[in-house]
């Protein structure tokens, strides 16, 4: 069904077309009703809707036409006005054919009730009512409605012109309150038209360009802007205006001036009576110090994180439930925990305390937690307020699997964010400097101990070879069956044992003097095989496994037989019964990484001494004070504490390093790393297997300042068949080599002696014997003895006491010697 809609306002043809599609019907419109007619004659509807009051043809006039046309007069003809709601109005209307006359508004189903009932009552074919005829009539009835509409539109007139005039005092009054309104707000509002013309703004507006009202009224962006910022504002307005609503952007501005500012635009548009967008209304939030003050805020905020997160300690933040909220890197690092993980748990947990692993109810939840400091301190904190510096705290903690004693310097001071408070933390790992200190306590009662054997040592080293020599000098005497022979033998051992008790002290403290030579470990170890079967005795196997090719080391040979020695002697004694100790030997590399990995370990080329044995094994307690002088786990009297310290003392002194591996039961492992020598063929050092002991007949100046020991020497070497011119001081010494005619070969001598020491004597005798051979002698230390400047590699050296055969030797040695 075809419904022609005739009506000048387009929302009330809208709101019928609506309803009439909606009802699956066709809908046409127009806006008079001479469009109307015209409409109707060319196509002719179903039926016609139409209103009464409308400009060029109103509805009556429209109406009669209708049914002056007879191919017309049939249309169901409705009328649907708001202005004409006299009953004469319906009069005139029926009396000039309507259908029905309908007052606005109605709800659209109601109004399509009242059509589908015109709609059959049409379809009865009722007789109309008499029509008006004559066309005088219809002027009458049709004036008389028009003059009461006119009267009535008067009279309204009249109200409407009081009415407009009330509302523009009314308008004048608010546009005045609103003036001072705008200007009261203390940002730039404005307002502009759809050409982006600016209507107006407050003198906050005004200040903020830095111009007058007649410099900005009627302009544009373009006018007072950059063309950049300008095409941009304007692309933003165009924006707003298509798609209506509010508008909210930052963006950066300068004033007519050239000044830049941040801002925020507000914006929305506003409509005209018939709603539609006719302008906008903003305003300017000027933020140039807020932003400032941000980038100042985010500044801060980068250092402070910066600061926090890059602190050489570690950092936490706890809240009031002591629970951690932040930690830093070296938290995450230290604790191997990423910082999601550490958020809620307490100090104690996440630092992996025993305590607070074996608790369920985690930190501080043991009777001993109380007399924790760590969690004392932060309690203190968090309760009191009390700041805390580097309070010293232990803890005993799980890591890696291992136990571990923790040791932390911790300070703690409670801060406010949004008047909620929380603990700042910071804890310093000293773990490993207290161990450092233990070590450095350590080394500095070794080195006490070195200076008592250094300070003892010159003058117990020549008693004790006055009593070495004449005891062996007596027991040569004597014959085999002399029972005095046993005492003698007796007085010998005791000294021998004692110097090397001596020897002993002054190994471990390194101020043992010695030679070092190059030489090749494998043959050196292979010499002391013999010796050290005989030493551990037949009821424990010995192993030697060497590897082939084995790089030489530098260092005194007579060292790494006091090497073997005592770990094997410590080795045998761990051994209960039948048993096996090994020997080995390999060359090692170690790079950084792996020394990394491995604490205690030092990259770089080693030739690796190991010793093992599978006896009783050590605990860790025993481990912790394995080479601590003095230290030692045997029965009263069978041992001085001295063997292993004498072994560390020997592996520093060459620069060397140890590590030990045992367990209670499982044996233990001597682990010795000596740096690897680079040498050439002549270089090495071989080992005799058979120490020359034969005397001579050459002439020896012999040099000793101490009575008793010049004595017994020129008795051994005369006893040897040497010629010896013996001197108690270096101006006797001189005296001696300048009188006598035949040539001196040796010049054995005191390092200290009271007129020069005994280097530079050796120069100035070699002025009269220019190859003069020189054996230095000596019972101070090595410190001692290295300032008068005879520790040098080519220099021949024995040290006091020395036995007949040693001193036989070492002679011997140096007059062979080209």
């Amino acid at each position: 069904m075809r419904i022609l809609i005739v009506d000048d306002l387009s929302d009330a043809r809208q709101v019928l077309r609506y309803m009439v599609e909606k009802t699956g019907n066709e809908a046409i419109e127009a806006e008079n009703g001479l469009e109307g007619l015209r409409i109707a004659k060319s196509s002719p509807p179903d039926l016609i809707i139409s209103d009464a009051l409308m400009p060029v043809m109103d509805g009556f006039k429209f109406l009669r036409a209708i049914k002056q046309e007879p191919e017309l007069r049939s249309i169901p003809f409705v009328f649907y006005s708001s202005a004409y709601k006299e009953d004469q109005d319906v009069r005139l209307a029926m009396s000039l054919g309507a259908n029905a006359y309908l007052f606005k508004p109605m709800e659209p189903v109601e109004l399509w009730e009242e059509i589908k009932n015109i709609l059959e009552q049409a379809k009865q074919k009722r007789p109309y009512p008499e029509l008006i005829k004559e066309d005088a009539e219809y002027l009458k009835r049709y004036s008389e409605v028009v003059v009461t509409k006119l009267e009535e539109k008067v009279l309204e007139l009249e109200k409407t012109l009081a009415e407009r005039k009330q509302a523009e005092e009314a308008l004048r009054e608010s546009e005045a309150f609103m003036n001072i309104l705008l200007n009261a707000i203390p940002i730039p509002v404005f307002y502009k038209d759809m050409d982006g013309r600016y209507l107006g703004f407050n003198r906050a507006f005004e200040e903020f360009y830095g111009a007058t009202r007649e410099k900005l009224i009627g302009k544009t962006v373009f006018d007072i802007n950059s063309l950049e910022f300008a095409e941009f504002i304007h692309a933003k307005d165009n924006e707003l205006f298509k798609n209506g609503g509010a508008q909210q952007y930052d963006s950066r501005i300068e004033n007519i001036h050239g000044v830049p500012h941040d801002v925020i635009f507000n914006k929305a548009v506003f409509t005209d009576r018939q709603g539609a967008v006719s302008g906008l209304i903003g305003t300017i939030l000027d933020i140039t110090e807020r932003k400032r003050m941000e980038e100042i805020l985010k500044q801060q905020q980068k250092e402070l994180t910066a600061i926090f997160e890059n602190a050489p300690f570690i950092m936490m933040l706890l809240d009031g439930d002591r629970r951690i909220r932040r930690a830093n890197a070296l938290a995450c690092s230290f604790t191997g925990s990423a910082i999601t993980d550490m958020v809620g748990l307490r100090v104690g947990e996440a630092l992996h305390c025993l305590h607070a692993l074996d608790s369920s109810q985690g930190c501080g939840a043991w009777p001993t937690c109380q007399f924790c400091a760590v969690h004392r301190t932060i309690r203190d904190t968090h309760e009191t307020g009390q700041s805390h510096y580097q309070v010293e705290a232990s803890l005993a903690a799980l890591i890696e699997g291992k136990q571990q004693r923790l040791t932390f310097l911790i300070s703690t001071t409670r801060i406010f964010v949004d008047n909620i408070p929380f603990v700042l933390l910071s804890l310093q790992d000293i773990t490993e400097h207290r161990k450092l200190e233990e070590q450095f306590r350590q080394a500095q009662k070794m080195e006490a101990v070195g200076s008592l054997a250094g300070a003892v040592a010159h003058d117990f080293n020549n008693m004790l070879g006055v009593i070495l020599g004449h005891a062996e000098l007596a027991m040569e005497m004597l014959d085999p069956a002399q029972p005095i022979l046993g005492n003698l033998k007796t007085i010998l051992s005791t000294a021998k044992r004692s110097a090397d008790l001596t020897r002993q002290l002054l190994a471990f403290a390194r101020r043992q003097t010695i030679a070092p030579r190059v030489l090749n470990l494998n043959e050196t170890v292979d010499g002391m095989i013999k010796m050290l079967k005989r030493l551990i005795g037949e009821n424990i196997e010995l192993v030697w496994l060497p590897e082939a090719g084995v790089c030489p080391v530098k260092m005194d040979p007579s060292q790494i037989d006091q090497i073997l020695a005592n770990l094997c002697v410590n080795a045998r004694d761990a051994i209960a019964g039948v048993g096996k100790i090994t020997i080995e030997t390999r060359s090692v590399t170690f790079d950084p990484v792996y020394c990394a990995e491995h604490p205690g370990f030092v990259p770089g080329e080693y030739v690796q001494l190991t010793v093992s044995d599978d006896g009783c094994g050590m605990d860790a307690e025993t481990m912790d004070r394995l080479f601590e002088p003095f230290f030692t786990t045997k029965e009263i009297g069978k041992g001085t504490g001295l063997g292993l310290a004498t072994v560390y003392g020997i592996v520093k002194q060459n620069n060397a390093f140890i590590n030990v591996a045992s367990e209670p039961g499982k044996g233990a492992t001597f682990n010795i790393f000596l740096p690897r020598h680079v040498a050439e063929d002549k270089e090495m050092w071989q080992v005799s297997s058979t120490a020359r002991t034969a005397g001579g007949d050459e002439t020896i100046l012999l040099v000793e300042d101490e009575p008793t020991i010049l004595e017994m020497t020129r008795l051994m070497l005369g006893r040897l068949g040497y010629r010896v011119l013996a001197a108690a001081t270096p101006s006797e010494a001189i005296s001696l080599a300048r009188n006598h005619a035949v040539k001196i070969h040796l010049l054995l001598t005191d390092v200290i002696l009271s007129e020069m020491n005994g280097r530079e004597l050796w120069q100035l005798l070699t002025s009269f014997y220019p190859d003069l051979k020189v054996l230095f002698m000596s019972g101070y230390t090595s410190d001692v003895i290295a300032r008068q400047g005879v520790l040098a590699e080519w220099i021949n050296f024995i040290q006091k006491p020395f036995s007949k055969e040693t001193l036989a030797a070492k002679v011997r040695t140096v007059l062979d010697s080209k």
